[in-house]
């Protein structure tokens, strides 16, 4: 049999240049290669309802009263915090036309930011008399007397506080956290202060920074409380997460570029970066919440759900981004996960060529698993949609890495019409090349459209993480290693999780670009790895996104050794502590689906101490899901925890110092049952 070459088969082929396709393939290839069209995909997320009804106000055990009078209203997210937390049973709703009949004295009110009317003003105040509970963010002045505080002139900016002695804030770091918020100044007259304002030093001023008031409500025999931060925790976790807006587009650190690590510079404390700020003052909320409900008898536990899957204490999530470069060196990358029974996302730049050539190149691909002339003409230079298939069969992401040198949107376009053109599929996350910036918000909102849905561009490279003395400063300068969704200027969600890369090895190796700044050594950059672990797997609770560049692998020289020595190690180490490596698609889908939790049917019977519901999990999450139920509730401990008729296996959980029962649930449908006694 005689045998072809590649050349004697392109001659031979001559249509078009499709080598050798039939012409109605060639222009289906053709017609494919130009990219996918924009996805029909929204960058908001679904909006506060304007008015929820009646009946989902009753059924509710936590109202979110959203305050449209506050420029920019961030109160909407004070409905992210209860998610991020896994808190169960709240409802969201607009302080205009709010049906105040439907509110019951078991219910606590979460008030957004904003001015009041004098009736507004009387119905909440009536709420706690009656035995209601009320938090109320930056009160407005009407509510002071309720709150047992009193105004004091002044107010601080961008200042910290500071926990006090107090049962609430047990279990939650002392502090000095940052406050990136204006802060009203107020003296406690009639109320016990549960953190105080203080300087970067941590020295205490005269003002409670949070504080709760309990009085009696008289017949009912039902203590109402009220609650007030001095500041509105909605923005200022919105400004210590995303940065400050008034240094969008500014390049303040010197390296060339603009991203959003930009808009930190002087906006974090160094010194306190290694604790998760705006987390801890997520978990005082909840400790905050759960007290009311604690020492109110007529008001049911309140249950959540734990962050991570399974009894995971934390998560690493494994990316890596890839510029072009051959499928043998992602997979000498993707392996080193896999033995660590990990998966991983991978963000591809792919070659830029246009639609033609993309067609020719797709041809060949289709023809390469054809008998006899295929092997002449595989190649292994090129990711083909076979090599993405593959790895994606295998659970791993292969995800977009756009340049967007030349404009956001324009960048966008070409990059998804180059990644679609080629076949390589669709997918959840995505980190920008050089992690480029623009914007508060715009590279977000350009993301989601495009049906993206986790975005890894907060990322610790440069010098904005040196400190005056020259040291380094390694940990969370978003405040935060949680999944939380971005937020436009005006306090709208939008339909994109931010999630923090805190540990970057371009920072800590030296890479076939130069970079390390910190002239570090591998040893020196495992034990930066380390204690990051050790700290989230020890109360910080994060998931630590990492970048473990491909390119090293495919580029021969000294970094191959010192990346594939610090990814080993990291790798290593979380599965000693037993913490997953999942990718960043994995996390996304887990994310979303525990984020889109329910709870309907519940019903408390004060007198037997029994709490029932029924909670739907989305199966989209691939994992179970960690239902906590507290431990304690009143003078009572948790006695019996039944899911779907059977008692549940449980194991012990602290969070932000409260005790919990843990029981894993699959993706479906449950009832629950828990009595204390």
């Amino acid at each position: 049999m005689s045998t072809i070459n590649r050349r004697h088969f392109l001659k031979g082929a001559g249509i078009a240049g499709l080598v050798g396709v039939p012409a109605l393939l060639g222009a289906r290839l053709l017609a494919e290669s130009q990219g996918d069209p924009l996805p029909d995909a929204s960058p908001l997320a679904a909006p506060v309802q304007p008015s929820a009804s009646g009946e989902e106000i009753r059924a509710a055990h936590i109202v979110v009263l959203s305050n449209t009078a506050a420029q920019p209203n961030f109160a909407p997210f004070l409905g992210e915090i209860l998610r991020a937390e896994g808190v169960l049973g709240f409802v969201e709703a607009s302080l205009a036309g709010f049906d105040w009949a439907a509110l019951r004295p078991e219910q606590t009110v979460l008030l957004g930011e904003g001015t009041l009317s004098l009736e507004q003003a009387g119905q909440l105040r009536a709420h706690v008399e009656r035995g209601g509970g009320l938090i109320a963010m930056r009160p407005h002045f009407l509510l002071a007397d309720v709150l047992g505080v009193r105004r004091s002139a002044g107010n601080t900016d961008d200042g910290y506080l500071r926990t006090s002695q107090h049962a609430i804030a047990a279990g939650i770091d002392p502090g000095p956290l940052q406050v990136h918020a204006p802060a009203e100044h107020y003296r406690a007259t009639n109320a016990d202060v549960i953190a105080w304002l203080c300087d970067g030093a941590g020295e205490i001023s005269d003002h409670p920074a949070v504080t709760l008031r309990t009085l009696d409500a008289g017949s009912s025999n039902s203590r109402g409380m009220a609650a007030m931060w001095a500041f509105d925790l909605a923005r200022s976790v919105v400004y210590t997460r995303q940065g400050n807006p008034a240094w969008a587009n500014q390049d303040r650190d010197g390296l060339d570029g603009i991203r959003a690590c930009d808009m930190f510079v002087g906006w974090i404390d160094l010194d306190r970066i290694q604790v998760p700020q705006a987390d801890e003052q997520q978990r005082l909320l909840v400790n905050l919440l759960d007290a009311i409900s604690q020492r109110r008898p007529a008001v049911a536990p309140l249950p959540r759900l734990w962050y991570f899957p399974e009894r995971a204490d934390s998560l690493l999530v494994a990316t890596g981004d890839s510029h072009t470069n051959p499928p043998g060196a992602i997979e000498r990358v993707l392996q080193q996960v896999e033995q660590r029974g990990g998966t991983m996302s991978v963000y591809y730049s792919p070659e830029q060529i246009d639609a033609p050539r993309r067609a020719v190149r797709r041809a060949r691909e289709w023809a390469s698993a054809l008998p006899l002339i295929g092997p002449r003409l595989s190649s292994d230079q090129h990711v083909t949609p076979a090599d993405a298939d593959g790895w994606r069969a295998r659970g791993h992401e292969f995800a977009l890495h756009p340049y967007v040198e030349g404009g956001l949107e324009a960048g966008w376009r070409e990059y998804w019409d180059a990644f679609t053109g080629l076949g390589l599929g669709r997918f959840d996350s995505t980190r920008t090349h050089r992690v480029l910036w623009s914007g508060w918000t715009d590279t977000a909102q350009v993301q989601a459209g495009y049906d993206v849905r986790m975005n890894m561009d907060y990322y610790h490279v440069g010098p904005a993480f040196q400190k005056p003395d020259g040291e380094w400063a390694y940990g969370y300068f978003t405040g935060s290693g949680l999944p939380m969704r971005f937020v436009d200027g005006r306090g709208q969600l939008l339909n994109i999780y931010q999630q923090l890369t805190p540990l970057v090895d371009e920072q800590v190796l030296t890479m076939p670009w130069a970079s390390n700044l910190s002239k570090m050594d591998v040893a020196s950059a495992v034990a930066i790895s380390q204690d990051l672990i050790d700290r989230a797997i020890n109360g910080a609770f994060a998931a630590i996104s990492t970048q473990f560049h491909i390119d090293p692998f495919a580029i021969p020289g000294p970094w191959m050794s010192d990346a594939l020595q610090w990814l080993g190690a990291t790798l290593d180490y979380c599965e000693e502590k037993g913490m997953p490596i999942w990718s960043a698609e994995r996390w996304t889908r887990f994310t979303q689906a525990r984020s889109n939790a329910t709870t309907t049917a519940r019903e408390w019977d004060a007198e037997k101490q029994t709490l029932t519901f029924e909670l739907a999990l989305d199966a989209g999450a691939d994992a179970k899901i960690a239902l906590l139920i507290p431990a304690r509730h009143g003078a009572a401990r948790l006695v019996q925890f039944d899911v779907d008729g059977e008692t549940a296996a449980t194991a012990e959980r602290q969070v932000g110092g409260i005790a919990y029962a843990e029981a894993l649930l699959p993706g479906g449908a449950h009832s629950v049952a828990v009595m204390y006694g």
